[in-house]
């Protein structure tokens, strides 16, 4: 069983990461990318749009820091190019990785010189020949 002492260090260590943890969160770019995240549109942010406002400040000259506001309205409100629907739904998902990593896998092959052997194919019936036995 491990001694009080090095209960208590491990104790404060894991103090101390969770308070540098908690310190990120407290930041003005954190809230930044709250306010960007598609995922909270529709989160009430106007608490951390005064710490956005001071993170494109910083970043910004006062020109693009407008701009970017300006952006950023048609971004929240969904208008434009960002009202558009683009869910990819799970088959569209699937047979995007199928047909991306088929086509990986044919590239690497050609790449190293593999050769394969291809059939012709032809219909048995309009060749009218009898297929192989």
């Amino acid at each position: 069983m491990p001694s009080q002492n090095c209960m208590q260090a491990r104790i404060r260590e894991v103090l101390e990461i969770f308070d540098a943890r908690r310190a990120q969160l407290d930041s003005p770019m954190y809230d930044a990318g709250y306010v960007l995240d598609p995922e909270f549109h529709d989160h009430d942010v106007s608490e951390a749009m005064d710490r956005f406002t001071t993170v494109l400040e910083r970043m910004l000259s006062p020109e693009d820091a407008a701009i970017a506001q300006a952006q950023l309205s048609v971004f929240r409100g969904k208008q434009g190019l960002f009202g558009r629907k683009s869910v990819l739904k799970p088959k569209r998902a699937q047979d995007l990785v199928y047909v991306s990593s088929n086509l990986r896998l044919h590239r690497r092959v050609l790449a190293r010189g593999y050769t394969t052997n291809t059939l012709e194919w032809q219909d048995s019936e309009e060749s009218g020949a009898e297929p192989d036995a």
